[in-house]
């Protein structure tokens, strides 16, 4: 049951959503229902200012497990350059990536 709430949930009017917390018995995102005051137990609380801060929660996503991970691109900690330090051997390339306004493309491994 956990697998397929957690699948349906990453889904919010059929586009890619993340949210921060998702309620393992339930299956609603806990930080969402709170901001938007509809939360059990939340006694009618109004909307909070920042209620749609979630539509770019997208860091934890299978995307970023992949480039940042698997890939090993990065930010540095400056945010000025990236860094390539991939897990994955074998070869792969990565265009489009966009980061901080400009497209990037990454490639590594042996191409004939």
């Amino acid at each position: 049951r956990q697998h397929t709430t957690g699948i349906v949930s990453n889904y919010s009017d059929a586009s890619p959503y993340v949210g921060e917390n998702i309620h393992p018995d339930d299956g609603y995102w806990i930080a969402r229902a709170m901001m938007y005051g509809d939360a059990p137990g939340a006694s009618g609380a109004p909307p909070t200012a920042d209620r749609n801060r979630n539509v770019d929660y997208f860091h934890s996503s299978f995307v970023d497990v992949v480039l940042g991970g698997l890939f090993g691109i990065r930010g540095s900690p400056t945010g000025a350059y990236l860094i390539v330090n991939p897990l994955y051997n074998g070869t792969f390339a990565v265009d489009n990536l966009l980061y901080h306004g400009r497209e990037v493309g990454v490639s590594r491994g042996s191409y004939g």
